[in-house]
């Protein structure tokens, strides 16, 4: 299998009990939003796991634009984010010219497991991780600033 252009492939997390369980998190969330959320950079925690050189080229950009961006702050405790980024990277043909990853954007809950808010399969060619980082941080971005633009709506209801 060759370098690939890059493909990437998002999946909303829609069915019926994670709506359940997503709105249960939005009432709690609501409850304990402050009206400055908005004008906060986000805490977001990261765990990688890339052993192949492409992914780690991927992962180590990502969390690099998220430590230096005005939204975000990377914190380096789990308890203190907000929002989980979690990659998972391989080589499918171990070859070191390609990767696939696997990142999943999660809410933090304290109390047990994460509420998965989105899930992307991603293939990029060594040559395509910078165009492949910008697209996530782009879809990332949106999907962030998105759910805290509705918190902060149902918080002022």
């Amino acid at each position: 299998m060759g370098p690939s252009n890059g493909v990437v492939m998002s999946v909303n997390v829609k069915n019926a009990a994670h709506a359940v369980t997503g709105a249960l998190v939005l009432a709690v969330l609501v409850m304990s939003a402050s009206p400055a959320l908005a004008a906060e950079r986000v805490p977001v925690y990261f765990s990688v796991s890339a052993k192949d050189m492409v992914g780690a080229r991927f992962a180590h950009q990502i969390k690099e634009r998220f430590r230096t961006s005005q939204n975000y702050e990377v914190v380096v405790r789990e308890k203190d984010a907000r929002f989980h980024i979690a990659i998972l990277t391989m080589d499918p043909d171990d070859e070191g010219n390609q990767t696939v990853v696997s990142m999943v954007l999660s809410l933090e809950n304290d109390q047990g497991y994460d509420y998965t808010y989105k899930h992307w399969i991603v293939t990029a060619g060594a040559n395509r991780v910078s165009s492949m980082v910008d697209s996530m941080i782009a879809s990332i971005d949106q999907d962030v600033q998105g759910f805290l633009k509705d918190l902060a709506a149902a918080a002022s209801k």
